[in-house]
């Protein structure tokens, strides 16, 4: 292998060309070696590099072609290329999995520890076939050995008398009622160890189970003084505190849940874990580290989903060996837009005789979606991956519907619903109103980019309308109209906005537009369009953007063509996001497609998890 041909991967749109430069990088300044093995480097940190940016923390050498994109190479610049198969190219252009195996660990810039000093990892794999050797960035096997080593620490007793525990269960927990049985179980591992991962889909009551968790744990252990809770996003960590705003009242028994939260924090309960951590955006040292933990007893993390590897890392470099540790998540719904699966890992570990079994409990009661729920149903056969039965939801029930794709037959009944949303939207006078009604429904795409991916169809959707009302300006880039949702995009505490957080622009009485938005207590709340921080239209939502949201009704675009993107944790997610009813447009083959596959992440998490061993042979999917 040469320059010549990491520049051809990169002309086929299998490598960036960031990752091109990191190959070609290695071939000048490698340590002298055999050809071969600067060769062979070479192309292993061109792809170690480009498996990160598809989600993954590294690649199996028998079959980089996982991480890659083969469906749609968008980024060909040779058209001649652009269908060849990326797996021949690929075996083409590498050796078989044992020479490379053979050739890598020739290189002294190839580590078989994370703690060694190589830039690249390939971790001692005996018994393992070549093809199953996983090759990572040192940092990402790193990450992965400091999760495993925090979280298997994590599971030793916490030190409550087990008097005290059965007492405190037993006066908030029925053991006869099939109800409780979960929430009990969630209770008892929080009380007895420091470790505890709650999963539940939506409307199974995750958050009203951690309330209880929370008064069972300050009434057990009176050490238990301060409790912190984060969540991923700004949106998540305001609907956290939302639900907390409302629940509280009744659950805190004596107020000592207030005044522990009330010790960790000031205006708002939750934090995103940003904030938490205080990491900068230099990338600098974080505010709260190894040398400097956090001030908490109790964390508890929501969304640990969409949680990424490096950032679950570092949380749990700063958390103090003491303190307990809930998190809280759905491992159906899509991972993180960042590298890795953790929450997938942790539930993997946790099956059967694994390290994390007992430490793990599914809430499996769904208050939102009862036994006659047909959305469910629906929810239920595609997260079963039965297709079979995902027809017969959407046959047998008028509130789910599957519409026949065709590019402009979508984007004409998608902007007739988003226009019949805007003009009910424009007619309002009451705030609340609007607020109210502006979750009635949103069409979700699985693509942001692309004909039928969200931006374009919001940017079709605000030629219609501006054209409809003038052009009334901020000043910047967007240009807004009576009657626009909007989606904030970035983090502003001084406003009290979220990443995330939806509103409405609309007109006053003397004809200025104003931007609406609920405050921490659920009110409407004016903000000047010029003091909003970046933001887009929202009639159209990318189906990660969506997570945590509920609405009335959704419109799920997964488009006319099949994408490496589709699978079906992303339509699980977004037929979840639909309290009353929901329509699919699909293309031939695309639906089947979705449901037929589950997505998976190249890690070595939940094997680092299952050896237990400081790292230990670790190559698995998931």
């Amino acid at each position: 292998m040469s320059a010549a041909v990491l520049k051809r991967l990169r002309d086929a749109g299998l490598l960036r060309e960031v990752d091109r430069a990191l190959g070609e990088l290695v071939l000048r300044r490698h340590p002298p070696a055999a050809d071969p093995v600067r060769e062979a480097v070479a192309l292993a940190a061109s792809l170690a590099s480009r498996a990160v940016v598809a989600g993954h923390s590294g690649f199996h050498l028998g079959a980089a072609g996982v991480i890659l994109d083969t469906t749609a190479r968008t980024g060909s610049r040779e058209p001649s290329l652009a269908t060849i198969d990326a797996d021949a190219l690929l075996r083409e252009s590498s050796p078989d999995a044992a020479a490379w195996q053979s050739l890598l660990l020739q290189s002294p810039w190839v580590g078989r520890h994370p703690d060694d000093c190589a830039p690249l990892c390939l971790p001692d794999s005996s018994g393992t076939a070549p093809e199953q050797a996983l090759l990572q960035l040192r940092r990402y096997a790193r990450h992965e050995q400091r999760v495993a080593e925090q979280l298997l620490a994590r599971r030793g007793s916490s030190g409550v008398d087990g008097d005290r525990v059965a007492a405190v269960l037993a006066s908030r927990f029925d053991a006869a009622d099939p109800l409780d049985a979960d929430p009990l179980r969630a209770a008892r591992i929080a009380l007895d160890s420091r470790l505890l991962i709650l999963c539940g889909g939506p409307g199974t009551g995750k958050t009203h189970t951690v309330l209880r968790l929370l008064d069972a744990v300050v009434a057990a252990d009176p050490t238990v003084h301060r409790i912190h809770l984060a969540a991923p996003t700004g949106k998540a960590a305001s609907r956290l505190d939302d639900s907390l705003r409302q629940r509280l009242p009744a659950m805190d028994r004596d107020g000592r849940i207030a005044a522990a939260l009330g010790s960790a924090g000031k205006s708002s309960s939750t934090r995103t874990l940003h904030r938490l951590l205080g990491l900068r955006s230099d990338g600098g040292q974080p505010r709260h580290h190894v040398g400097c933990p956090l001030p908490t007893d109790l964390l508890v993390v929501d969304e640990v989903s969409m949680v990424d590897l490096p950032l679950m890392a570092r949380l749990l470099d700063a958390l103090p060996p003491s303190a307990r540790l809930l998190l809280i998540g759905d491992h159906d719904q899509l991972a993180s837009v960042e590298t890795g699966d953790v929450l997938s890992a942790l539930n993997a570990a946790a099956q059967d005789n694994g390290p994390l079994s007992g430490h793990r409990v599914t809430l499996r009661h769904n208050h939102r979606f009862g036994t006659g729920s047909t959305i469910g149903r629906l929810a239920e056969a595609i997260r079963a991956g039965d297709p079979m039965k995902v027809r017969e939801c959407l046959t047998g029930d008028r509130s789910l519907h599957q519409d026949g794709i065709g590019t402009e037959h979508t984007r004409v009944q998608l902007i007739e619903k988003a226009s019949a949303l805007h003009r009910r939207l424009h007619a309002m006078t009451d705030p609340c109103l609007a607020l109210s009604l502006m979750d009635d429904e949103r069409i979700l795409c699985a693509l942001r980019r692309g004909p039928l991916g969200a931006d374009a169809i919001n940017r079709d959707i605000d030629s219609l309308l501006i054209a409809a009302h003038g052009r009334l300006g901020d000043g910047s880039r967007n240009v807004h109209y009576p009657g626009r949702l909007l989606l904030i995009r970035e983090n502003q505490p001084r406003l009290g906005l979220a990443n995330g957080d939806a509103g409405v622009v609309l007109a006053a009485g003397d004809g200025r537009l104003e931007a609406w938005f609920r405050d921490g207590q659920g009110a409407p709340r004016a903000l000047p369009l010029a003091l909003l921080p970046a933001h887009q239209s929202a009639w159209a939502l990318s189906v990660h953007q969506s997570q945590g949201s509920e609405y009335e009704h959704v419109d799920i675009v997964l488009g006319e063509k099949k994408s490496r993107v589709l699978g079906r944790q992303l339509l699980y997610t977004a037929v979840t996001r639909a309290r009353r009813s929901l329509c699919l447009f699909a293309g031939p083959d695309v639906l089947e497609t979705a449901i037929a596959r589950r997505l998976t992440r190249v890690s070595g998490l939940s094997r680092r998890l299952r050896s237990g061993e400081r790292g230990g042979a670790d190559t698995d999917v998931g």
